[in-house]
């Protein structure tokens, strides 16, 4: 039977709206949304402790780098989604009872963004007060259907081990401490992503709430003073032990390849593993692989993805079969250099059906690339 989780969204919106004073616009999302939606399928009597609302308050185009937030109630929140490009900065919190407002700077107005940034899986839906709409992700859908708290995006392991062993007693959820040892490998990796691992009083009294677990693989230390990055920062978590992990090896590059690779490929079959060392960048979710491709295929994607990184984006999203489809359907009715320039910089349907008026149309909106020097040392055969 399938759950009717927007129905259950929608009764938890109006059971928040009773809390507080809902405003006219903005992004209702997170936990208490959350939440009500587990305890209407679990009987679960969920702890309610803010009701966060996201505003944005600019759309840049980039930034120039990483934020450490001068306020507590900031310092586990994500500011960008490393299984995405994009971005987002949050500037300010105003806090009016349960209420928290979240006011944030970002490069895509996009709610999935915000919910794909979010650490825990039973956190990840949000509701456009506006549009009233929801948005969810697979991995709540997950959560909800078997109450299994997992980490669904791994930019603050120090943080999130914490929040999971919460979330477990706030949400009387299952929890596998496999979780944490994810979060204590990561954290020992220094990969890229991690946003921090330092925090203030409030997840230092949570530690210590949890220290008969935590202490088996995260060891907390006082920040000493001439290393502090912010004042308010006061303890910083490390790894117990000394935890290797062959990161350059296995193609891991950031904190979420490295949960990507955790969840799907470290215990897989051999082609599994074959595919993403060599397509990794384009290998972005579980039922990816539906074909067994020959090796003339492999070589030429990855060569492509390794010489031309915007191909990546291009390519990324669709499946292998389809993946190889579109590859070999543009190499096989361009010349090289322009079939590159195509790969390169358009994002085209595996089942686009080319006749001789879009094979011009398609050359002439390239053509100004194809005379680069990278597409002119034509790379493959």
């Amino acid at each position: 039977m399938e759950l009717d989780i927007e129905g259950a969204a929608y009764e938890a919106v109006d059971q928040i709206s009773k809390l507080c004073d809902i405003p006219s616009s903005g992004i209702l999302a997170g936990g208490a949304l959350g939440s009500l939606i587990w305890d209407k399928f679990s009987g679960n009597k969920s702890i309610i402790n803010d009701i966060d609302i996201f505003h944005i308050t600019q759309t840049v185009g980039n930034f120039s780098n990483y934020f450490y937030p001068n306020d507590e109630k900031l310092d586990y929140r994500h500011i960008n989604s490393t299984l995405t490009s994009d971005y987002y900065l949050i500037v300010s919190t105003n806090k009016e009872g349960l209420l928290n407002n979240v006011y944030y700077n970002t490069k895509n107005n996009s709610i999935e963004m915000i919910i794909k940034s979010f650490d825990i899986n039973c956190t990840q839906i949000g509701y456009d007060i506006a549009t009233k709409k929801f948005f969810w992700t697979k991995e709540f859908a997950e959560f909800i259907e078997s109450g299994n708290l997992k980490v669904s995006n791994l930019s603050t392991p120090a943080h999130t081990s914490i929040r999971l062993l919460k979330k477990q007693d706030e949400l009387n959820a299952k929890l596998d401490y496999d979780e944490l040892i994810i979060c204590r490998d990561c954290l020992s990796s220094s990969l890229y992503g991690i946003t921090t691992a330092c925090f203030g009083n409030k997840y230092y009294l949570l530690y210590e709430k949890y220290k008969n677990i935590l202490e088996k693989y995260l060891i907390i230390n006082e920040i000493n003073e001439k290393d502090d990055i912010n004042s308010n920062f006061l303890y910083s978590l490390k790894s117990i032990g000394s935890v290797s992990y062959n990161i350059k090896d296995n193609n891991i590059n950031n904190c979420n390849d490295f949960l990507f690779f955790k969840r799907n490929i470290e215990r897989s079959d051999e082609l599994s593993y074959h595919i993403w060392l060599n397509l990794g960048p384009i290998y972005s979710y579980d039922s990816y692989i539906d074909c067994i491709p020959n090796n003339e295929d492999i070589t030429y994607i990855k060569k492509l993805i390794e010489v031309f990184p915007k191909s990546t984006s291009n390519l990324k999203g669709l499946s292998l079969s389809k993946q190889i489809k579109l590859v070999n359907n543009i190499k096989n009715i361009f010349d090289a250099k322009i079939a590159l320039a195509l790969l390169d910089n358009k994002k085209l349907s595996p089942d686009i059906i080319i006749d001789e008026g879009l094979k011009l149309i398609l050359e002439l909106s390239v053509r100004k690339y194809s005379n680069e020097e990278k597409y002119m040392k034509l790379y493959f055969n």
